[in-house]
């Protein structure tokens, strides 16, 4: 009886030994596994959350390439956006030279892409034909219509601000009849404007 006791006895404590040792194995995997989870979990956060962003591009909006000469600071070739005015290249220009015939110059008028503008001096202004027919027989300064400026041509009858543009725009000529060729100007108009305009 004595014996079996402490069979029974050494078994009963291994048996706990074992159970300890497993326990402890266990609770070693637990603590590994926790810890690897947080550590995953913390290097791919930044993959799971990403920002989306606007990757869109703005479209830039368009030039225009003008070339202002004659009466102002610093006549050149300007870039400015579509839709600028006279007033904007000018400006750009360092604004209108003393001699500038400031009467004469629609700062309002909107300039068109490849536009060579010429800002006329007092004494230019002082030689442009008018309107008159008799005065037209007796002028030799005609308004050349490859280099006019905007307000120069809308000072020819039946030209206005709209055809003057179109007319810079067709430009440049051979001949004046291109006009009509280049159906920039109607027939009557060109009757009108023929005696007042040269190429050259």
């Amino acid at each position: 009886m004595e014996e079996f006791s402490e069979g029974g006895s050494g078994f009963a404590k291994g048996n706990r030994l074992r159970m300890a040792t497993f326990g402890f194995l266990f609770f070693g995997i637990f603590i590994f596994a926790l810890g690897a989870g947080i550590y995953y979990f913390e290097n791919n956060r930044g993959e799971e959350i990403k920002i989306i962003s606007d990757t869109s591009e703005t479209i830039p909006a368009g030039e225009l390439v003008v070339h202002v000469d004659g009466a102002v600071v610093n006549p050149g070739v300007y870039k400015l956006a579509v839709g600028s005015r006279v007033s904007d290249v000018v400006e750009k220009a360092g604004g209108l030279s003393e001699e500038a015939d400031r009467g004469k110059v629609n700062l309002a008028a909107k300039l068109t892409d490849g536009q060579k503008l010429l800002i006329p001096n007092k004494a230019q202004s002082s030689n442009v034909k008018t309107q008159n027919s008799e005065e037209v027989a007796g002028a030799t300064n005609l308004i050349n219509i490859n280099d006019a400026s905007t307000s120069q041509l809308d000072t020819l009858p039946g030209i206005g601000i709209a055809t003057a543009g179109k007319i810079i725009s067709g430009g440049p000529y051979t001949d004046i009849n291109e006009l009509v060729l280049k159906k920039v100007v109607t027939s009557g108009v060109f009757e009108k404007i023929k005696d007042l305009i040269s190429v050259n």
